[in-house]
């Protein structure tokens, strides 16, 4: 090469190298020649030398010098380019430092790269262990949650109260709570992982940059573009996973709110259920009191009718007696006055028998309104139990309507039962009482005629 070239390399490394192990080895070239004063008396031997050591201890960097320091004068750096000026050895020397220091810069990015490859390995491991410890969650409480809603049938809903299905409830949204605050945990450990991850990043980057720097094969702001090259890619893609796991966590968000919100649809079908057995059950229960004998055949009404029949009996056998009286008395001493004083007394017990049958009448109508009241109020106790009980109600319904459709017609079915059975009591009784009446009216006229 001409002379000028090794000059221009010699300027290049003096500037590019001001603060970085190269100095020492300058600095030592300079020392050097100040101890043997001049040029001519160094022998091409030893500076053959001399230059394969300068070789050597820039492939090595070593301590800091007290004598030079890190950064060598212009004198230094002149007398250092004016020892090499013309000499051809130069170009041998610049050639194996620039091959070691291509070596050991290769070297160095190849152990990024390898680190990165093991790196993003050990962070999507760690990734998918923190996923796999949420689905674990998602899973058994999922299985619990179902075996759970398993369980409530109606054969059960109709032994429990409404306590089960409460609690039942207030586990799903303990559940849910818990795996909201799983995936935010989750969320979370992600972006603790990739914290992590963008500070490793930066602290080997860093590192990185310091160690090309002491390898010197490129210059220092080529060196800052490349890590910069290096920071940005990274940079990029823990954009991407960054927006990747906000995905993430939004999908997982709407598959518990679609998931919890089937749980509460089941729920609320339970709960429907519920109350829809619990009213057909009321309903039924209420019918099966409306068929008792308090309402059929009250006791009360029974007991009345027993003392009506009683006496009615009692008047037949005062009938009768006192048509025995008349048959007693001799045909020679009976007079009208006899006779008619007999059939006044009859007339005096048919007054008798149509005022017990007023009364008799009045008592199973009051008892008849008794028991309707009763029942009424027994329908409003229903209406007020299927309020509160939040019964389900058909379209355009209300509670008052099916009160009055299911319940109300048995009420007025037993009255009228009571209306009817009285009713044939009483016209039983007429015809019995006139046939009675009218049997006797013609033993007196008999005997009227006799006397």
């Amino acid at each position: 090469p001409k002379p000028r070239d090794s000059v221009e390399i010699c300027d290049m490394l003096v500037r590019g190298y001001e603060r970085i192990n190269f100095n020492r080895a300058v600095a030592k070239q300079v020392a050097f020649m100040k101890s043997n004063k001049s040029l001519k008396l160094v022998s091409p031997r030893q500076r053959q030398g001399e230059s394969v050591r300068f070789a050597e201890e820039l492939k090595t960097p070593a301590p800091k010098t007290k004598e030079f320091g890190e950064t060598p004068s212009a004198m230094e750096a002149r007398l250092f380019r004016s020892s090499i000026k013309g000499s051809f050895r130069a170009k041998g020397i610049f050639d194996q430092m620039k091959a070691a220091r291509y070596e050991m810069h290769m070297k160095a990015m190849q152990e990024y790269e390898q680190w990165a490859k093991e790196f993003t390995m050990n962070m999507k491991e760690e990734y998918e262990s923190t996923k796999r410890e949420n689905s674990s969650l998602k899973t058994n409480t999922d299985n619990e949650l179902e075996r759970e809603l398993s369980k409530i049938n109606d054969e059960s809903l109709l032994k429990s109260s409404e306590k089960a299905l409460t609690n039942l409830r207030e586990r799903i949204a303990e559940v849910k709570g818990a795996r909201k605050d799983e995936i935010s945990s989750f969320e979370t450990a992600l972006q603790e992982l990739q914290n992590k991850k963008k500070k490793l990043i930066s602290e080997y980057v860093t590192n990185l940059q310091a160690k090309l720097i002491g390898i010197g094969f490129l210059l220092e702001p080529q060196i800052v573009n490349l890590i910069e090259e290096i920071l940005a890619k990274h940079q990029k893609e823990i954009e991407a996973e960054n927006t990747e796991i906000e995905g993430i966590i939004k999908r997982l968000l709407e598959k518990e709110e679609s998931t919890f919100s089937e749980y509460s649809k089941k729920w609320d079908i339970r709960k429907d259920r519920y109350y829809s057995l619990n009213q057909n059950q009321s309903l039924e229960q209420f019918k099966q009191q409306m068929n008792e004998l308090r309402f059929v055949n009250p006791v009360e009404r029974c007991e009345r009718i027993k003392e009506f029949m009683n006496y009615q009996i009692h008047l037949f056998n005062e009938r009768k007696n006192l048509l025995f009286n008349l048959k007693e008395i001799p045909m020679p001493i009976m007079g009208i006055q006899s006779v008619n004083k007999i059939e006044q007394q009859l007339h005096d017990l048919k007054e008798d028998s149509m005022n017990n049958l007023k009364l008799f009448r009045e008592d199973c109508l009051s008892i008849q309104e008794e028991k309707k009241d009763e029942a009424v109020q027994l329908a409003n106790s229903l209406k007020d139990y299927l309020e509160k009980n939040k019964a389900l109600l058909p379209k355009g319904k209300t509670y008052e309507a099916i009160i009055e459709e299911q319940c109300y017609p048995l009420i007025e079915l037993r009255y009228k039962e009571g209306k009817a059975l009285l009713q044939s009591i009483e016209q039983s009784f007429n015809k019995f009482d006139t046939q009675t009446h009218k049997h006797c009216e013609n033993v007196i006229n008999f005997y009227r005629l006799v006397a």
